[in-house]
């Protein structure tokens, strides 16, 4: 996998990873805090340019990377309400 760049926010780091050759639209998307992978998902995203990855796909992986923070954070809340 290759990383395409970072996100931080909420006390997290998401990775976003170009899709394999196999899967074009499929990202792969990690939530890491402290250090661990706390939370791995992918996202649906087609690639609409021939010139790589437009604005419109970075919009896209960044609603994406909320995502994952929140659903990480409802994860979190679960277990130490349990």
């Amino acid at each position: 996998m290759e990383l395409i760049g970072s996100y931080h926010a909420s006390g997290c780091t998401v990775e976003a990873y170009f899709p394999e050759h196999g899967a074009p639209d499929n990202w792969t998307i990690w939530v890491v805090k402290d250090g661990n992978v706390v939370g791995e998902f992918s996202a649906r995203i087609a690639v609409d340019s021939v010139y790589g990855v437009n604005c419109q796909t970075m919009v896209l992986l960044e609603a994406a990377a909320e995502a994952a923070i929140t659903e990480v954070m409802r994860m979190d809340a679960l277990a130490h309400a349990a």
